[in-house]
């Protein structure tokens, strides 16, 4: 009776677990025009990410924000994010350039930035833990 119970319980267990969160997120989700939000200066800065021959994906800026800073560095078809890079079902690792990047190497910094994210469904990037460190919202025409 005692093992009847324990198989009866883990079996509800197994039963009631959300399989949403084991399921693999496309890659090529990532495809199309992106606007980014809640990310400080950058915010409503426009980027178009696509797939290279060699199933990199890259993403090139669309549209410059109004930012003073965004403006004297960025312009319309400067790389943005340089590779996107999986670490899990729904996580990956995505590579973006620092606004002031050429100005950051003269001194020998990083010019680029190494950001957590993950679908929050598809048409929504969080960056970081639910979404703190900003969100890419797909642009649907």
């Amino acid at each position: 009776m005692k093992t009847f119970t324990t198989i009866l319980f883990l079996s509800a267990i197994l039963i009631s677990c959300n399989t949403d969160s084991f399921q693999k997120a496309a890659k090529n989700q990532f495809k199309g025009k992106w606007r980014l939000a809640k990310r400080g200066i950058l915010d409503s800065l426009e980027i178009e990410i696509t797939e290279d021959s060699l199933k990199n994906y890259t993403g090139r800026v669309i549209k410059v924000n109004n930012n003073k800073y965004v403006k004297l560095f960025m312009d319309d078809g400067d790389l943005f994010i340089k590779k996107i890079k999986r670490y899990s079902n729904k996580d990956f690792k995505l590579t973006e350039k620092k606004i002031a990047g050429p100005l950051f190497s003269i001194y020998g910094e990083s010019t680029n930035k190494e950001l957590d994210v993950h679908f929050h469904h598809k048409d929504t990037i969080y960056v970081g833990e639910k979404g703190n460190g900003g969100i890419y919202v797909r642009i649907i025409e």
